[in-house]
């Protein structure tokens, strides 16, 4: 079925697309105000980012829902991440990667710096135990050779 002549999708609030205020609150708008946002306000979308020793934790503001269902929008993203870098050829030219790890979702700002913190708590808690074992190891062959 063809779309009427007058749907201008463009120009349209279709509870998908969001911008934020000045409280980071939620504000519907139409593809066009959110493109214009995020082209913007680059440091608006960045919630928090935090630098780890083996892992890089990254919470940004998507603004696109990101939920097919019914349910609040899901437009905050925590996402965890490699340090390693890779480079990756796309052709005419290559770019740096990271493998990704984890990934949550969340509503609303409050619940993204939530979640960030939380994420950064489990990875900081993966390195502790990852160097204690380390350190385990290593007290064990010093052991073994006394």
């Amino acid at each position: 079925m063809p779309l009427p002549p007058d749907f201008d999708f463009m120009n349209r609030k279709d509870g998908r697309h969001f911008l934020l205020d000045e409280n980071n609150n939620l504000v519907s708008c139409t593809i066009l105000e959110w493109a214009s946002f995020f082209s913007a306000n680059p440091k608006r979308r960045i919630v928090e980012q935090t630098d780890l020793d083996h892992v890089y934790v990254s919470t940004v503001f998507l603004g696109l829902d990101h939920r097919w269902g019914e349910g609040p929008p899901l437009v905050f993203e925590t996402m965890t991440f490699s340090q390693e870098r890779h480079s990756v050829d796309l052709g005419e030219r290559s770019t740096e990667v990271r493998e990704s790890f984890d990934q949550w979702r969340y509503s609303t700002w409050d619940d993204a710096v939530a979640g960030h913190k939380a994420a950064v708590r489990r990875e900081q808690r993966k390195e502790d135990e990852a160097a204690a074992k380390l350190a385990g190891v290593m007290q064990a062959r010093k052991d073994a050779k006394t």
